[in-house]
């Protein structure tokens, strides 16, 4: 064996001959080598990329010394190392300074244009308060101002106060009244007059389930486009019909509706009292009058109101009714369950006691969603979700007579026939 004196820079590890010799250290090391030329590399403990490389012939019984040196090499690298990370760090240092600049410069653009935008909001809305506050001076149709409080406007042409929200839900005639009187004192439905002097030109307000712009001022938030007016609608003998008049937000006109339709909503006025006020007090108290006359005559059709809300009696056969049916699709026997369900004594009518509720005379009127030609002619205060209702009596052991309030007929059916067949309950004296 021959040996190798290594006199090293920095640590490295030794190969001869391309095959693993030595671990070294800085300083001088002896390694036994096979004699010989071979060639030797060393590569460095801190720096792998820093090699060193040479020949070298060692003698059988001589020492043989070997130089290597990697420091400045290393050196070299790990200059060049930081270098290229001080070129990295200097161009993420630029490109953030950029990014920043830009975030900067559209930030500076966004205010301007919010600021541009509330200053050109802030100048309309100052135009249309002084446009307002000169059309309400004008006393032009339709213009309105906030009230002294809070949701209620003033009509700048009689200085009668207005809700600036109405009922949110359809309602019939009656229940409009009932919410405006809620609201408090002086609070009531508007007469069809008063109604219309709200339609005017400026400025508008969006018009709901419509397309376009309904003719009423744009501080109104409402909920739809038709509103009950206190005004009912009489023959040319002054009766009350039981019809009252309807107004349209979105065109000009105005239509009649049953009292008890729940499409129009209600939209309130406060005033002290006055002609239209008395006119609509007058058409209800007449509307009682009326009915308590038909009472009176011992008519199938006319009722009173019954021993709770919502119940109806018969006048001619004291048969108190449920003012409502179920509102729902049932067969017989869940028809006989739902009366039962009631309480004591109720229970489903007979076919002759339901047809005894329809009246040629009465108006049709439209009970549910299906259309008939002849219409549901029953007392108006009944609010039915259709005209045909399963009696009590049975047709054999598995059917049962349906009544058609539409045309006043009566139809054997399967007791499990679910379709549009529903439950209106009568309770005996």
């Amino acid at each position: 064996m021959a040996t190798l004196v290594v006199q090293a820079d920095a640590p490295c590890t030794l190969f001869v001959n391309g095959r693993e010799a030595a671990q070294l250290p800085k300083g001088i090391t002896e390694v036994k080598v096979s004699p010989g030329q071979s060639l030797v590399s060393c590569s460095s403990s801190e720096e792998k990329v820093a090699v060193f490389e040479g020949e070298l012939e060692a003698k059988s019984g001589q020492n043989s010394v070997l130089r290597i040196s990697l420091a400045a090499r290393v050196a070299d690298i790990r200059s060049t190392r930081a270098a290229a990370l001080e070129r990295e760090a200097q161009v993420r240092r630029e490109a953030e300074a950029r990014e920043a600049q830009v975030r900067r410069e559209a930030q500076a653009r966004e205010e301007a244009r919010v600021a541009e935008a509330r200053r050109r909001a802030d100048a309309a809305a100052a135009q249309a308060a002084a446009e307002a506050k000169a059309a309400c001076e004008r006393r032009e149709p339709g213009v309105m101002q906030r009230g002294a409080s809070s949701g209620v406007l003033r009509h700048c042409g009689t200085g009668l106060e207005w809700a600036a929200r109405d009922s949110e839900r359809p309602v019939d005639w009656w229940e409009a009244q009932s919410f405006c009187r809620e609201l408090g004192s002086g609070w009531r439905l508007p007469s069809d007059k008063q109604l219309r002097s709200l339609q005017g030109h400026y400025p508008k307000s969006p018009c709901p389930g419509q397309s376009g712009e309904c003719a009423v001022s744009n501080l109104f938030q409402l909920s739809g486009t038709w509103f009950w007016s206190s005004r009912p609608v009489r023959d040319e003998k002054g009766n009350f019909l039981g019809q009252a008049y309807v107004i349209p937000t979105h065109y000009g006109g105005m239509g009649e509706a049953h009292v008890d339709v729940r499409y129009p909503r209600a939209l309130c006025i406060r005033t002290d009292g006055g002609r239209e006020a008395d006119e609509a007090d007058r058409g209800i108290t007449q509307l009682a009058a009326q009915e308590t006359a038909a009472c009176e005559r011992g008519e199938l059709s006319s009722m009173q109101s019954g021993s709770g809300s919502g119940r109806l009696r018969q006048c001619a056969t004291g048969l108190e009714w449920t003012g409502r049916d179920n509102d729902g699709d049932v067969d017989w026997v869940e028809a006989q369950a739902y009366c039962r369900g009631l309480g004591e004594g109720w229970g489903l009518p007979t076919a002759d006691q339901l047809l005894s509720l329809r009246d040629e005379k009465l108006r049709p009127n439209r009970c549910g969603t299906i259309i008939h030609d002849n219409g549901c002619r029953v007392n108006s205060r009944f609010r039915l979700s259709t005209g045909r209702f399963w009696s009590s009596e049975r047709n054999g052991p598995a059917q049962a007579w349906r009544v058609d309030l539409y045309d006043g007929g009566r139809f054997s059916f399967p007791i499990e026939f679910r379709g549009h067949m529903r439950a209106l309950c009568v309770r005996r004296p």
